[in-house]
């Protein structure tokens, strides 16, 4: 039985998906031992529930698709008021959003956790724009301290791709691809990338998709290695 990965959130992790099975395609093995669930959907979030609700969608996709992970990602579409099933707000940028914003990024988790081993959520990287760059890295923060109370070795926060892991981080359209070349690996509109840029976050994420499954008792077939 292949191991099933989901992958939840909105169109920045539609591109991790395309990363990583291009990634697993590069070997035989690797293929054939991984079926990757695509379940991104565009321009959504946490902040309106009463318009797209991600926690009862997790759970369909838990029930039916029944992953062995799930991968979440997600943040772009959410530099606005959560607005609860009830039409009560929390305005963005207020001390009560990041309650809120907090409350649905864990009833996310239960949700997702649902799955038979676990979840990686995966940090937003880096923006150009200064204010979405500023609001990704309060939100990632919210991220882990959530997770982290969430207190669930199944549940792991895993920090954003970097272009530069060894320093400080800024958003750059153009940097070095998987072998290296100097291409564009950042789109224009200063947050999504290209395809040399989702091969980037694959390579960056499979690895610790790997281990995240093994020490969940999740094992590759035999004779299968990781790049």
């Amino acid at each position: 039985m292949k191991i099933r990965v989901a992958f939840e959130g909105d169109s920045m992790v539609d591109g991790v998906w395309e990363g990583m099975a291009r990634y697993a395609a590069r070997d035989v093995c690797l293929k054939q031992a991984f079926d990757f669930g695509r379940f991104a959907k565009n321009s959504t979030g946490l902040t309106r529930v009463d318009k797209f609700n991600w926690p009862e969608e997790a759970r369909r996709i838990a029930d039916s698709y029944k992953p062995d992970l799930v991968i979440v990602m997600m943040g772009l579409n959410d530099r606005q008021s959560v607005v609860e099933p009830d039409r009560s707000m929390a305005a963005w940028g207020s001390q009560q959003w990041q309650v809120k914003y907090g409350e649905e990024v864990r009833r996310m988790l239960e949700a997702a956790a649902a799955a038979r081993v676990g979840v990686l959520w995966l940090g937003v990287p880096a923006l150009r724009e200064p204010e979405a760059n500023e609001d990704a890295a309060v939100k990632n923060k919210l991220y882990a301290t959530v997770i982290s109370a969430f207190d669930d070795k199944r549940v792991a926060f895993v920090p954003p791709w970097r272009l530069n892991p060894g320093g400080d981080e800024v958003f750059k359209s153009i940097g070095p691809d998987l072998k290296g070349n100097v291409v564009q690996i950042r789109l224009n509109d200063g947050e999504h990338f290209t395809t040399a840029g989702h091969d980037l976050l694959g390579a960056y994420l499979f690895p610790k998709v790997l281990d995240h499954l093994a020490s969940n008792g999740v094992k590759l077939p035999d004779g299968c290695h990781s790049h």
